[in-house]
C-alpha cells in the first residue's frame, strides 16, 4: 500500500529540515563568536607584555632626579597610549574567560598606569621642593658668611641679614607640593629664626657687647620632615614604577634616606 504524502506531513517535514538548518547555523555563529572572543584575548595579551616592556624601558630611561617632570610627562603619554580591546560579539565576550581575563589585566594596567602618572605628578613639584629646602637650610652658610670676631653689626645687617631674606625669598618662591603647606611653613621659620636671631645681635654688637646665637635644632627640625616626605615620595614612586613592569618582574623595596643636621652655632663677638 503506498502512502501518499499530506500537506500536513509535508509541513512538518519542511519544518523540521528548516529548524535543523537554523539550530547548525546559530551553533556555527556561536563557536565562532567565542573563537573570536579568545583570538582577541591572545592578542590582548601579547600587546600589553609589549606594551608593559616598552613602559619599563622608557620609564628606566628618564633621570627622574635630575628631570623630575618628565616622569610625569612620559606617565602621562604612555596611559594616554595604553592598548584598548577590539570588539568582538557580545555572546563570544560573555563566554569566553580568556577575554575576561585579558580585560580584567588591562584594566589593572589602567589602574596603576592612574596611580603611576599621580605619583609621579606629584614628583615633579616634590623632589624640586625638598632638594630646594636642603639647599635653603645649609647649615653652613650663615657661619661662612659671619663666622669670625666683628667690629660692630655692621657685618651682620648688611651681610648675612640680606642674604637670609634672599635665601627665603628664593625658598618661598618654590612650588609646594599639595598637602605640604605645614613643611614649607617649618622651613620658612627656620630661616626667619636666623633672621631674628642676627638682627638682636647685630643690635647688641652695636652696643659694644657680645652676642651669639644658634639655629641648629630649628634648622634640624625643619628638615628631618622634609627628608622623611622625600623619602616616602621616593618609595611611592619606585612601587608605582614597579607595578607596571610584567607579573614576573619583582618589586623591591626603597630605603628611606636621612638626612642629618648637625647644630651649628653662629658666633660673633666684639673684636
Amino acid at each position: 500500500m503506498r502512502i501518499r504524502p499530506t500537506l500536513g506531513l509535508l509541513t512538518v517535514l519542511l519544518l523540521l529540515v528548516g529548524g535543523t538548518g537554523i539550530y547548525l547555523v546559530d551553533r556555527h555563529q556561536k563557536n565562532g563568536a567565542i573563537d573570536r572572543a579568545e583570538a582577541e584575548a591572545a592578542r590582548l595579551h601579547d600587546v600589553l607584555d609589549s606594551f608593559q616592556a616598552e613602559i619599563t624601558e622608557r620609564l628606566s630611561a628618564v633621570d627622574l632626579q635630575a628631570e623630575p617632570h618628565q616622569g610625569a610627562e612620559l606617565a602621562e603619554e604612555l596611559r594616554m597610549g595604553l592598548p584598548t580591546a577590539q570588539d568582538v560579539p557580545e555572546y563570544g565576550s560573555e563566554r569566553s574567560a580568556d577575554f575576561r581575563e585579558a580585560l580584567q589585566r588591562r584594566a589593572a594596567l589602567q589602574e596603576r598606569l592612574d596611580v603611576a602618572a599621580d605619583v609621579l605628578e606629584e614628583w615633579a613639584v616634590g623632589a624640586p621642593f625638598a632638594a630646594a629646602a636642603q639647599q635653603a637650610l645649609d647649615a653652613d652658610l650663615p657661619q661662612r658668611v659671619v663666622g669670625g670676631p666683628v667690629a660692630s653689626g655692621a657685618p651682620v645687617r648688611d651681610e648675612l641679614i640680606p642674604l637670609m631674606n634672599q635665601i627665603r625669598s628664593e625658598f618661598d618662591a618654590v612650588e609646594v607640593p599639595p598637602g605640604q603647606e605645614g613643611l614649607a611653613a617649618g622651613v620658612d621659620a627656620a630661616l626667619q629664626h636666623v633672621v631674628d636671631e642676627a638682627e638682636a645681635a647685630a643690635v647688641e654688637l652695636d652696643a659694644g657687647r657680645s652676642a651669639s646665637f644658634a639655629y641648629g635644632t630649628q634648622y634640624r627640625d625643619a628638615l628631618r620632615p622634609v627628608a622623611e616626605y622625600e623619602a616616602s615620595l621616593r618609595q611611592r614612586v619606585e612601587s608605582a614604577l614597579a607595578a607596571l613592569a610584567l607579573p614576573s618582574a619583582e618589586q623591591g623595596e626603597a630605603v628611606p634616606e636621612q638626612v642629618p643636621v648637625e647644630p651649628v652655632f653662629l658666633l660673633a663677638t666684639v673684636r
